[in-house]
């Protein structure tokens, strides 16, 4: 069983089919890059699996569940994420004030603040430096 999944997804911008019939499955470890020219749809696809873009025929799995039309904040607490690029939506918050209202959303899982810092020394030391700690 994969772990994410599409199938045979079809995007539409009104008249304007972005994606057609696309199917994939990524499996637990499985690391996946989406590779295509600008304007080929790929960002359409990833709004489409995190909830932000209805899709016009096909379905999106998590694990065995259809999350197809669960709402995007549902699929957040679920593991479903999109995190865009150069937005600048949090650009007056440190990193660590960033991680930290990551964990506000309170997902389970792995990753918490102390395993970043453990992840990433060079940045515990710099906010540690910063924080005068």
């Amino acid at each position: 069983m994969s772990v994410l999944a599409a199938e045979s997804l079809d995007l539409r911008y009104g008249l304007l089919q972005a994606v057609h019939d696309v199917s994939f499955q990524i499996e637990k470890g499985e690391i996946v890059a989406f590779v295509g020219a600008n304007g080929a749809g790929k960002t359409t696809l990833f709004r489409a699996m995190a909830g932000a873009h209805r899709p016009a025929g096909g379905r999106v799995l998590l694990g065995d569940e259809d999350v197809t039309h669960i709402p995007d904040h549902d699929r957040v607490k679920k593991g479903i994420v999109l995190v865009p690029e150069g937005r600048r939506l949090f650009t007056h918050m440190t990193v660590y004030e960033n991680l930290v209202l990551g964990r506000a959303a309170g997902r389970k899982g792995h990753w918490d603040v102390d395993t970043v810092m453990e992840v990433f020394p060079n940045l515990a030391s710099r906010l540690k430096q910063r924080s005068g700690t």
